[in-house]
């Protein structure tokens, strides 16, 4: 789990999931212990991205050389987003400013 930049608390699964899953990802989220408002890091939304990209090409590549139909896809895509959801948790890591991804 992130730790605030600010006053070093432990931040909850909710809020966690709340910051990394956010779309406008230069929206912050408050700290509930101190109230300073946290981002997700760069490199933090970098290895995220990153990982959903590979979940999808992973998909999209195995169906055709397996000659998998769509819904054996899909039992394939579910395990892979938790796994994704479940790394990005561990992944996420707090910082005081918003830093751009370019």
């Amino acid at each position: 789990m992130p730790t605030c930049q600010n006053c070093g608390h432990k931040w909850s699964l909710k809020n966690t999931l709340k910051v990394a899953f956010k779309f406008n990802g230069n929206v912050g989220q408050k700290c509930s212990h101190c109230g300073e408002t946290q981002y997700v890091s760069k490199k933090s939304k970098n290895q995220i991205g990153i990982m959903g990209i590979v979940a999808f090409i992973v998909v999209v590549l195995i169906r055709p050389l397996l000659n998998q139909d769509f819904s054996t896809s899909m039992l394939l895509a579910i395990p892979l987003v938790i796994v994704l959801v479940i790394m990005s948790i561990y992944l996420t890591k707090l910082s005081n400013t918003r830093e751009a991804i370019r």
